[in-house]
């Protein structure tokens, strides 16, 4: 369950993390070069989902030199399920855009 007033959502991966994406988190995939709108029409690649987990877990791992794409996804083969961790960054993406993943729709309470 997400910690919506602080955008955090939970995630298991070595241990419990949180994702959280910010201002931060979303100019750091622009810098690397990912355009979170083309997403949609391209569709997402694993790498793409590797970023996501980089930039979501970013906060947790400010002072880490060794934080980069591929530590996230040795943490992302920790997890139980991909699957798991695919639908935590997409919550937590939504929370920080005001969107509603289930509906699509902003500002609309998911069912």
């Amino acid at each position: 369950m997400a910690t919506k007033q602080r955008g955090y959502v939970p995630v298991k991966l070595d241990k419990q993390r949180k994702f959280k994406f910010g201002m931060n988190a979303f100019c750091a995939l622009e810098e690397k070069g990912y355009d979170l709108t083309a997403f949609e029409t391209e569709g997402v690649k694993f790498k793409d989902i590797r970023a996501l987990v980089w930039a979501g877990l970013l906060h947790e791992f400010k002072d880490d030199p060794e934080w980069t794409e591929e530590a996230a996804g040795e943490l992302v083969d920790q997890a139980d399920s991909i699957l798991d961790v695919i639908k935590a960054a997409t919550e937590a993406m939504s929370i920080a855009l005001g969107t509603d993943v289930k509906q699509g729709k902003e500002g609309e309470p998911g069912k």
